[in-house]
């Protein structure tokens, strides 16, 4: 194998008969005798913390992957924090595909309601249609927890909201029942009405900045002053509250991301997700270019939350992401989200509706995956007619 850094070029032999984790490290150690290394080593896949858990010795596993101290430690706090008093049986997925406009970093699958009106009473129609099917082929009544996910899912009217949660009040007993609201600016008193009525428990509010010129940079139209008086709105609520930020926004530097995270710490949510921007190429931003700064914020911020009362319960790992880190929630004590931490592990099933929703099918260490269509049309005719 031929490889290069800082221009000079190196040629390793004997691999045939290596596994690739064997590999990867030999390749490394060339880095480390450059005095080059990564915060997560040799490490890779989405979930790392899968991989720890079935580690019988964690400390040969930090060196197998040539995981810094700083990262292991990460994992070893994240990990205690993960403890569910009940034993997890399945839970529900819920995709509301649209938005108010598409930010610039956004990859995930959504429709911009500010271009194109869309049918949202066929849509809920199917969604509700699609969960009365799964419920003849087994039986879903009793999900440790329910997500509600786009999207912005408070993008849609206020009726349909209302049709979608009164039935999932009617037909599910659940442990929890998160709402990713999402964006202030789709966010009011009617809507918060509707979901105290309906028995939602954890409701998600994500400023992803704090600087609004960031904001205006990033495409996201949603001032602070409509945040804070949500923010507020919300706290007349029993709802725990997630808020989340992203670490590598066009045009931030430092002192716009710390500032960020003290002006949340003080908001006091029961919990802080902290995003690595990761460069996807259906976002915006790929397609115009953007390049990712080198930006390892994470010690000091990670240090500001501790302080603070909130400890990590929840992470995961993508491509293409600054600095080659990581996406970590942070809660306060006992507010971790039951959904969290089963998803992101694969503890349980997870049975999922609506267009792009993906269910995960799980028994023991097997895992299958079914995906939905994306296009809204397409959508509907598959759960009508299941021979497309």
């Amino acid at each position: 194998m031929k490889f290069s850094i800082d221009g000079k070029e190196r040629t390793l032999t004997g691999f045939d008969a290596l596994s690739n984790n064997e590999m990867k490290a030999l390749i490394y150690k060339e880095f480390l005798k450059e005095g080059l290394s990564l915060p997560w080593g040799i490490l890779t896949g989405i979930k790392p913390l899968k991989l720890y858990a079935k580690a019988d010795d964690k400390e040969a596993f930090k060196e197998k992957f040539f995981i810094s101290d700083e990262k292991f430690e990460l994992m070893e706090r994240t990990f205690k924090n993960q403890h569910l008093n009940f034993e997890p049986k399945y839970s529900l997925y819920i995709h509301i595909p649209f938005c108010k406009g598409i930010c610039s970093y956004c990859s995930f699958y959504t429709n911009d309601i500010s271009k194109k009106d869309f049918d949202f009473t066929k849509y809920i129609d199917t969604v509700i249609d699609e969960m009365k099917i799964e419920s003849k082929i087994r039986d879903i009544s009793e999900p440790d927890s329910i997500y509600i996910g786009g999207g912005t899912p408070s993008a849609i009217d206020r009726a349909n909201t209302q049709r979608l949660l009164k039935y999932i009040n009617e037909n599910y007993k659940f442990k929890e029942l998160t709402f990713e609201c999402g964006r202030a600016d789709t966010m009011d008193k009617d809507l918060l009405d509707i979901l105290d009525k309906y028995g939602v428990s954890r409701i998600c509010i994500n400023p992803q900045t704090m600087n609004e010129e960031t904001l205006k940079r990033v495409h996201r139209n949603a001032g602070f002053d409509e945040l804070y008086k949500v923010y507020e709105l919300a706290r007349g609520y029993d709802f725990d509250i997630n808020m989340d930020l992203i670490i590598g926004l066009e045009g931030e530097k430092r002192d716009d991301y710390i500032n960020s995270v003290k002006k949340l710490i003080a908001m006091r949510p029961e919990s802080i997700t902290i995003h690595n921007l990761a460069l996807k190429i259906r976002a915006v931003l790929a397609q115009n270019d953007f390049k990712l700064e080198n930006i390892n914020l994470s010690k000091e911020i990670y240090a500001r939350l501790y302080e603070a009362g909130y400890e990590p319960y929840y992470m995961y790992r993508q491509k293409m992401t600054n600095s080659n880190l990581e996406n970590v929630a942070f809660s306060l004590r006992s507010k971790a989200s039951i959904y969290n931490v089963i998803s992101m592990n694969d503890l349980t099933s997870i049975y999922a509706f609506g267009a792009g929703a993906v269910s995960k099918y799980i028994d023991k260490d097997n895992l299958e995956r079914k995906f939905n269509y994306k296009d809204i049309d397409l959508y509907i005719k598959n759960v009508y007619n299941k021979d497309i």
